[in-house]
């Protein structure tokens, strides 16, 4: 049986083997591919699925509740502004101020909370809907 045989250089000769050598090195190789596919599809890295894969992916800053509130035509005066905090309870206030005001990550404060960072997105989400409601 012949193999095909792939030096580190790129260089490739085929070899002459002994039959069960031969299935057992093809199986062997089978399940390298096997097991790289797997672990590409597991750890697939952003680069090399925007480059190679061409596949887009959107930012993970683009929330689509941040983009409401910083939307620069939406004109909120500042009695409008604190009406509606007043709406909010304590640790929604809390979580205003602290995602729109100071710039934190979602990510930053979910971990500090203990909760999932679509924990987060979801009481913002919450957030929205009470302040759209109300106005």
């Amino acid at each position: 049986m012949k193999i095909t045989y792939k030096f580190v250089n790129g260089e490739t000769k085929e070899i002459e083997v002994d039959e069960i050598l031969g299935k057992e090195i093809n199986n062997i190789q089978r399940n390298q591919e096997s097991k790289s596919r797997a672990y590409r599809r597991r750890n697939l890295s952003l680069d090399y699925a925007i480059n190679e894969q061409g596949i887009q992916y959107t930012d993970e800053n683009n929330d689509p509740v941040k983009q409401i509130f910083d939307n620069s035509e939406l004109k909120i005066d500042l009695k409008c502004l604190a009406e509606g905090m007043n709406l909010l309870t304590a640790d929604q206030r809390d979580l205003v101020r602290r995602v729109f005001f100071n710039g934190e990550e979602q990510k930053t404060i979910a971990n500090e909370l203990g909760i999932s960072k679509q924990a987060i997105n979801d009481r913002l989400k919450k957030i929205y809907k009470k302040l759209l409601k109300n106005f």
